[in-house]
């Protein structure tokens, strides 16, 4: 199967790839087209499917289509887009090929990366960081939550994101880890902060993730992720663990929900940041800029890498709306 990232215009390529995108159909001179982008895992491509007069199949094959759960099988032309200046696959329904795969031919199949790290390593890092936790309450509290298997083995598998920073396998722990990291040191810095409160909510602040995202052909958003977001869903998590501990001090629990249902620094309203704060304690302030830092550098690095792939000198990130250096890479 051809691989996205090596392709070039011209080229004519050929294989299976899951729909990442569902972009729209539109009318044109003989008939309707349609865009889609297409993964393999790696990297991605917009697709352009020319229909053939008989429109009425042009629009079947585009509402069959369901993003991050279609695998079809392509072959046509790379050709450079005149209007988005992107490589784009070039799909003539008369001339190449354009098939949705079956159920049982997705079975297996599964276009999404895990981490370079080695799991079971991250996750002895926080369990170590669990134990050095001082405080009885928010000790007792993490080890309830991971005591339990099927949590934790969703924790060590669940990415961080659909796109953008750590969307792959192991992406929530490799995250999580990097996190617990950056409020250490801030601990360090200033010892003024409470350290238990603040690593319980490091290790805590995104647990709700593995109920926010499923992977299958790709990684997708679940409904209760699309309704709640993962930050409600870490506080459901815990308040499920605090019924089996009795005692658990109200003004803790407060202060734990806060630093977690903040740490994006912004009200449910998507108020931002750069307007009107809802911290009422540092450890909130603390746990937001370790978790934005985190996503910040990693999305940077996964640009530079991205970049590289296609044999760019400089690159333009739209989040950024600015162009990127993308230096070589040392031998």
């Amino acid at each position: 199967m051809s691989k996205i990232s090596e392709c070039s215009e011209g080229q004519r390529i050929a294989g299976k790839f899951v729909v990442w995108e569902k972009d729209f159909i539109k009318d044109y001179s003989r008939g309707k087209f349609f865009k889609i982008t297409i993964s393999d895992g790696e990297a991605r491509m917009p697709l352009k499917f020319w229909g053939a007069p008989m429109q009425s199949k042009v629009v079947e094959l585009y509402e069959a289509i369901t993003p991050c759960k279609t695998l079809v099988e392509v072959e046509g032309n790379v050709v450079m887009d005149g209007f988005t200046n992107t490589l784009t696959l070039n799909i003539n329904e008369e001339n190449d090929r354009f098939r949705i795969c079956t159920e049982e031919e997705t079975k297996g199949i599964q276009f999404v990366p895990a981490t370079r790290k080695n799991r079971e390593e991250l996750m002895k890092f926080i369990e170590r960081e669990i134990e050095k936790i001082g405080e009885p309450n928010l000790g007792a509290l993490l080890r309830a939550i991971f005591a339990d298997e099927n949590l934790k083995k969703s924790f060590m598998e669940s990415p961080a994101a659909k796109m953008k920073h750590h969307a792959y396998i192991g992406g929530l722990l490799e995250h999580t880890c990097n996190v617990v990291n950056l409020c250490s040191t801030l601990c360090e810095i200033y010892p003024e902060l409470d350290r238990n409160l603040l690593i319980t909510g490091a290790i805590l602040h995104d647990i709700g993730k593995i109920q926010e995202y499923s992977v299958a052909l790709a990684i997708d958003t679940t409904d209760a992720g699309r309704f709640l977001t993962h930050t409600y869903i870490s506080i459901e998590i815990i308040e499920n663990k605090l019924r089996q501990l009795p005692g658990f001090p109200d003004q803790l629990k407060w202060k734990l929900y806060h630093i977690i249902l903040r740490h994006h620094g912004r009200y449910a309203s998507q108020e931002t940041i750069e307007g009107k704060t809802s911290w009422v304690i540092p450890e909130a302030c603390a746990l937001y800029y370790a978790d934005d830092m985190d996503a910040r550098v990693k999305n940077f690095l996964q640009e530079i890498e991205e970049g590289r792939k296609a044999g760019e000198s400089w690159r333009f990130v739209k989040d950024l709306g600015v162009q990127i250096y993308i230096e070589e890479e040392d031998e």
